[in-house]
């Protein structure tokens, strides 16, 4: 696109109609040219001495990060002829304390305010149909919401304009405790993220569906409470359930350090021990033939526990960051391990795989330092990508001889010594043994084809070849 530039630097399209880019340095107030009608992506990116910007009337759309990281930017005023604001539009706006959106707005993108951490109020336009809670993330001072049309507030709180769902509550609304209105059945996806001044929520009787990742980053949440006719309750030590006995969630803040789940709990939801630093064992009186994802992610004091018997898989980011495990025991039912369950786990030192675990999912044990055994079953076909990256305690290890593949990165940054490839082994990933600065010795299939970038910073190594 053929462009002029203006006596700031600022570059538009030669008929006017799109504003393409501003230079890095431009500082103080800039008025927009009355012709412009689309702001492209990143067009004031990174503008860190803007402080406001005129927008035209007539102008129709601002591009993805059209004003990231503009870092004195402390106001805009849209125009009622806008229609479309992209992705990140403000993201890292740091000292934006409001906005307000015209109804002319049609679609608004992911993340607007990611990171604007002093805006205070937003006003949605009455034309937005939808909306849910990643809207409004990273902004830890805001209080107030302003919405008509298909959404309305209530008690501080943005909910559907029947006042049935409720959507997301505002961080500085979510102060000590917070009783959801009567009325509310349905709690959005994470709706109170990052509230980290809630400590205690009840729910009424008219609740019926909680969705995912609901208190995210509520670390401070001591304690949930019910209605005596609702379809929630809690148990004796404070865990929020279903009435037909599904855990829901343990407070984060709980001040228990044992946990026992038994009856009458029958199941439990995704993440709901996440975050929780004071409990340091638990122990299963129930069946579970999987294991959530995230159930106890981030359970940093977590030293002991019991895993529930016949459990068969166990969900992606279980355990991961559980930083004071250090050893735990695998049930022989166990089929499939998810995705970085144990990543992070920096004090764990062993790990026996079961032998009906076929596959090693991405990131496994990524991260963690202090693993020197770990015991494969034969019949293991695949490692995946990341699987043991950084475990800088791991100096050998025996691969099983029906192995097929093994992902990127698999071993990068590891402290195997050693490492004798099966004939078996069909494909190595993009740098699957880098960075190993312990490792001598590679034995590989003449069939592999090895490239320098599998072995890339692997300085000491000899390898060799097998027929």
């Amino acid at each position: 696109m053929s462009a002029t530039t203006d006596k700031y630097g600022v570059s538009y399209s030669d008929d006017g109609l799109t504003l393409i880019s501003a230079p890095p340095d431009l500082e103080g107030s800039y008025v927009i040219g009355l012709q412009t009608q689309h702001i492209a992506d990143g067009a004031f990116s990174g503008c860190h001495n803007l402080k406001h910007i005129s927008l035209p009337q007539g102008l129709q759309t601002i591009g993805e990060c059209a004003f990231f990281n503009c870092k004195q930017l402390t106001s805009v005023d849209l125009p009622n002829t806008l229609e479309y604001v992209g992705n990140y539009a403000f993201a890292l706006c740091i000292k934006m304390t409001e906005i307000t959106f015209p109804d002319s707005i049609t679609d608004l993108g992911l993340g607007l305010f990611s990171g604007c951490k002093t805006l205070q109020s937003i006003t949605l336009p009455s034309t937005l149909t939808y909306i849910d809670a990643h809207f409004f993330e990273g902004c830890p001072t805001l209080r107030t919401i302003n919405a008509s049309g298909a959404l309305c507030t209530q008690s501080g709180m943005l909910c559907s304009a029947d006042k049935r769902t409720l959507i997301f509550c505002p961080p500085q609304v979510a102060q000590g405790k917070v009783n959801i209105p009567e009325g509310v059945e349905n709690i959005a996806d994470g709706a109170f993220t990052n509230c980290l001044q809630l400590t205690h929520i009840h729910l009424p009787s008219s609740v019926e569906n909680i969705g995912n990742n609901v208190w995210l980053g509520c670390n401070n949440i001591c304690s949930f409470s019910t209605a005596s006719d609702g379809n929630f309750t809690c148990t004796a030590d404070g865990m929020l359930c279903t009435a037909n006995g599904t855990l829901v969630r343990c407070p984060p803040a709980t001040q228990q350090t044992s946990i026992h789940i038994g009856k009458p709990i029958i199941a439990i939801a995704d993440g709901a021990f996440e975050g929780c630093k004071n409990i340091e064992s638990i122990t299963f009186d129930i069946a579970l033939l999987t294991l959530p994802n995230h159930l106890f992610a981030n359970c940093t004091s977590l030293k002991q526990i019991t895993l529930p018997s016949f459990t068969e898989h166990i969900g992606h980011h279980a355990f991961s960051h559980c930083l004071s495990l250090q050893n735990i025991e695998l049930p022989t039912t166990l089929i499939s391990i998810g995705e970085y369950c144990f990543c992070h786990c920096e004090q764990l030192q062993s790990i026996v795989i079961p032998d009906d675990v076929a596959t090693l999912s991405e990131g496994t044990f990524d991260g963690c330092t202090a693993l020197s055994t770990v015991d494969l079953p034969d019949t293991l076909t695949s490692i995946g990508q990341e699987c043991f990256c950084g475990c800088l305690a791991l100096t050998l290890i025996d691969l099983p001889r029906q192995l097929q593949t093994i992902g990127g990165g698999a071993f990068a940054n590891s402290a195997v010594q050693t490492i004798y490839l099966p004939q078996s082994v069909k494909a190595i990933g993009h740098e699957a043994f880098a960075y190993c600065q312990q490792l001598t010795q590679l034995i590989i299939p003449q069939h592999i084809g090895l490239t320098d970038d599998m072995i890339d910073n692997s300085d000491n190594v000899t390898i060799t070849t097998t027929k």
